[in-house]
């Protein structure tokens, strides 16, 4: 995946650039010139060059610096991507997390539910049951009043 992301950047670094070889203009003027030679100037020992060969040595250095520069912002974006990929796994994993979290929620509400319904529909909660155990009450009652009062 950062490759991918690496070449997308490079591409894009590369397509901002001027032109895709400044330099090729200057390497044409410079390969008609003689080749380098050593001289000793002062008692400092050199290496002459012809002037378009300088030009396109200093083209050449300017280049590699703005090809190092764009390099390590592609370097630093690349490390940005890098990051934002790797949260955007952790917000997955918080994800995963609230999801499992709520699911087990939810679970434990539908089994409060049908515990609580079946509860309410218990025999014992029954009005009819509660109705005629009140009715055997009271006629035991009366029955127990009418042998006590005719006993005395």
């Amino acid at each position: 995946m950062r490759l991918i992301l690496a070449s997308m950047l490079l591409g894009s670094a590369v397509s901002a650039q001027a032109p895709a070889d400044a330099c090729a203009e200057l390497r044409g003027d410079a390969a008609n010139q003689p080749d380098p030679s050593l001289m000793d100037r002062n008692g400092i020992h050199g290496m002459w060059f012809s002037m378009p060969t300088s030009r396109l040595m200093l083209c050449e250095v300017r280049t590699l610096r703005l090809e190092s520069r764009d390099r390590s912002l592609v370097d630093q974006e690349l490390a940005l991507w890098g990051q934002r990929v790797d949260n955007l796994h952790e917000q997955i994993g918080l994800m995963t997390q609230a999801r499992t979290a709520l699911e087990t929620a939810i679970a434990a509400a539908e089994r409060r539910a049908r515990d609580a319904e079946a509860e309410r529909d218990a025999w014992y909660r029954s009005p009819f049951l509660w109705f005629a155990l009140g009715g055997v009450a009271a006629a035991a009652l009366v029955a127990l009043a009418v042998g006590v009062l005719g006993s005395l």
